[in-house]
């Protein structure tokens, strides 16, 4: 990933993260807020209360009232809109003085000092009710106070309309429900916009890399074609001279020099395909065929180092260009019989569900650095290598549309997929 495109990956999140962090802080106030309009309808409630308590009015009458008028009382008291209901009671739950008596009131007889019970619609404010009478009405005071009527506990329920509160929250989570819309729309935003430019790198990528490839190979194939005809022609001589020479210390020098000159054979050759225009026809193809008949190419180099070939899973069919897919095989095949040890063994899986072919081998040194550069030209990690096995196979698999990955680099694990 190039450096702008990391930039704009992380200004893209620290957006995301600072806006989550507004919807937190908005969320922390609003819970607040709440919090502190429930506080304060509750210190209303206690103010209302003390209000009645100590009021003039409803101590200058020693024979109480007449439900009129206490009806009346309470009506003329109790104007704030946020009151529901009053009762006053006493400790057997009998009503005395009620602001609406048609609305029916949990009474509480057990509270000591104060109570609040919070409803879906109301707070019910409970305390034990203590008139305070004012200065200069001791002695009537007094006298009320004597009668039976204040002879028990009395209590008072004050009903709180919660509808305030329940308009803050209404707005409350309307303005957190936009503000985490914005947040997902954010989230959206980022998301497609990381796809995209993941997509643009990608596609950067392989443009680089057919332009690198397409450079690679007009090279290859000049070189290649260079050097094939004086290679042509040294192994032709050094064929004539074996066949003339009659001692064996010289002959077995112009073995090793012919056996040199075939190596570097197929280097160029491995230069041409490379640098060759490919071009497919596909048909249906058995896999495990085509891996039996690349072993079978390969018996040679098999049978040389003592290696064994498995191959396992069910025949796998693939609509695929089959010499070319027989030359990747072939070139798998022999990557792993170089790398393996003597005496081992190879494993080729077929995996009917996945559609894959998974080629395992040991190895006498693992692979150093990035398995990933494997895939370059001419990079190797074998002093005879010429670097373009594993090029040539990703090519040509990536012409079909198939993929190829390096798995594991000890034991060494290539993976295709179909």
């Amino acid at each position: 990933m190039n450096s702008f495109a990391r930039r704009l990956q992380w200004l893209l999140a620290l957006v995301l993260i600072l806006n989550s962090l507004v919807i937190a802080l908005h969320g922390f106030s609003a819970w607040r807020a709440l919090g502190q309009a429930r506080q304060s309808l509750i210190e209303t409630g206690e103010t209302i209360t003390r209000s009645f308590a100590g009021g003039q009015r409803f101590f200058m009458r020693r024979t109480g009232f007449t439900p009129e008028e206490a009806e009346q009382f309470l009506q003329e008291f109790f104007q704030q809109q946020a009151v529901e209901n009053f009762v006053l009671y006493d400790g057997d739950g009998r009503i005395i003085l009620a602001l609406h008596p048609e609305q029916p009131v949990a009474l509480d007889t057990a509270v000591d000092t104060r109570r609040v019970l919070e409803t879906d619609e109301a707070l019910i404010l409970y305390k034990p009710f203590t008139p305070h009478l004012p200065s200069g009405m001791m002695g009537r005071g007094r006298g009320m106070m004597e009668s039976p009527f204040w002879d028990r506990p009395l209590f008072t329920a004050l009903v709180l309309d919660k509808e305030p509160l329940r308009a803050l929250l209404r707005r409350t989570w309307l303005e957190l429900a936009q503000v985490s819309v914005i947040q997902l729309l954010l989230v959206a935003a980022y998301l497609y916009a990381l796809r995209f430019i993941r997509f643009h790198l990608a596609t950067e990528e392989k443009l680089q890399a057919a332009e690198r490839n397409a450079e690679v190979g007009r090279f290859a194939g000049v070189l290649a074609h260079e050097i094939k005809n004086p290679l042509s022609a040294m192994g032709g001589l050094l064929d004539y001279a074996a066949d003339k020479q009659s001692e064996e210390q010289v002959r077995d020098v112009i073995g090793r020099a012919r056996d040199e000159v075939r190596r570097l054979d197929g280097i160029v050759n491995g230069f041409l395909a490379y640098g060759k225009e490919t071009v497919l026809e596909k048909t249906d193809c058995d896999l495990r065929a085509l891996v039996e008949r690349a072993a079978e190419l390969l018996r040679y180099e098999f049978d040389g180092k003592g290696l064994r070939l498995n191959v396992t899973g069910p025949s796998l069919n693939v609509y695929a260009d089959g010499d070319k897919l027989l030359q990747v095989l072939f070139n798998l095949l022999l990557n792993a019989v170089q790398a393996a040890p003597d005496q081992s063994a190879i494993q080729a899986r077929l995996d009917g569900e996945k559609r894959s072919l998974r080629v395992e081998n040991a190895v006498t040194a693992p692979v150093e650095g990035d398995p990933e550069e494997l895939f370059r030209p001419f990079v190797t990690s074998r002093a005879q290598g010429s670097g373009l096995g594993l090029p040539i196979a990703r090519k040509i698999l990536e012409l079909h549309g198939f993929s190829i990955g390096i798995e594991k680099i000890e034991p060494f694990v290539v993976v295709v997929r179909f």
